[in-house]
Order: C-alpha cells, then structure tokens, then sequence
C-alpha cells in the first residue's frame, strides 16, 4: 500500500515536470512581455515592506549625515583661536550695524521727504532717483534741497512735485428730482399697476 501511495506520487511529480517543460518551452518567447507585466504589476506586502525599510534606511543615514556635519562645524569653531573667532563675530556684528544704519537713513530720507510734500509711492520713487545725498551724525538727510534741486534738472520738476489734495467737497452733489406724476400713476404703482 505504500509502494502504491509512493508510486502515484512519483507519476504526478513526473506528470508536473512534463507540464513544467513545456510550460517552460512556451513562456520563453514571450519573456520580454512579463518582464514588462512585472513591472506594472503593484507591489506585494513582501516588496511595500522592503521599500519602506529602504526609505527609513536613506532617512537615518541623512540625519545622520546632518549630526556629522553639525559636530564638524562645531569642532572646527572649537579649533579656532580665540583671536579669530572674536573677529568673526566682530565682522558678523559690523555687517548688521550697516544694514540697520542703511534702513535708518532710508526711513530718515522718506520722512524729509515727506516734510517736503512728498509721500507714499512719490517719496519711494523720489527716493531712488535722489543721488549724493549726505547724512549727518544722527543720519538725518543735510543735503536734500541740494539733491533734489539736481534731480529735478535731471528727470523733470513733476517727478519730485507734492500731490495736491483736492478740497473736499461738503455738497453732496446733484439730486434725483422726483418723477412728476399725477394723482392717477401714484395709486396705480401703489397697487401694482403700471
């Protein structure tokens, strides 16, 4: 009886590997279409998990890279003289003290020019065309009349001219003049009947 059951698992497994050759002779023509078919095909839990461990992978290796060059820069700062590292915060210190005094000096300028009737988009324009214009200790414009005077030889007295504000009008303009109508049209709109 087990020669039997041994038998008949032989003769299948015989049977398969002929179905397996010949399923092999017919699927080597077309290896090309289901290379391409795997790749359309989404990914199974086996590859969605691998690809994820991959992502996490690349992500460790950038926060480590990122902890590297932090301790590098950190390291290279320790490194420096003392000497040398006040001078770079000496410099960092000096650029700021320019930009604040540039700003300080634009607001000073549009604020003079706002003095002189300039203001809004006029004074920012004004502003830019103004060439050579000095400034004191407390950087307020000492030249301005000068340079404006320059400039307006240059581009034209309507560039630098103060807008005038148009007086307010206290009228409230035309009135609606009412319709003259007849005793007869009032009551026929009254009731809806034109």
């Amino acid at each position: 009886m087990l020669t039997d059951a041994a038998t008949t698992t032989g003769a299948d497994a015989n049977a398969a590997n002929a179905d397996d050759n010949t399923a092999t002779t017919t699927t080597a023509a077309p290896a090309a279409e289901t290379a391409a078919s795997a790749e359309e095909q989404p990914l199974g839990e086996a590859g969605k998990a691998a690809l994820e461990a991959e992502r996490e992978a690349r992500r460790a290796a950038e926060r480590t890279a990122r902890e590297a060059t932090a301790k590098l820069r950190a390291a290279e700062e320790a490194a420096l003289p003392e000497e040398e590292r006040r001078q770079r915060e000496a410099e960092a210190i000096a650029a700021r003290s320019a930009t604040a005094t540039e700003r300080l000096q634009r607001a000073n300028l549009l604020t003079a020019l706002g003095d002189t009737g300039l203001t809004g988009g006029k004074a920012k324009a004004a502003a830019r065309l103004l060439d050579g214009v000095e400034f004191d200790d407390q950087d307020e414009p000492v030249n301005l009349q000068d340079a404006i005077a320059a400039a307006k030889a240059t581009y034209g007295e309507d560039t630098f001219k103060a807008a005038t504000a148009a007086a307010p009008s206290f009228d409230a303009g035309p009135r609606a003049t009412p319709a003259k109508d007849d005793f007869d049209a009032q009551i026929r709109r009254s009731v809806g009947i034109n």
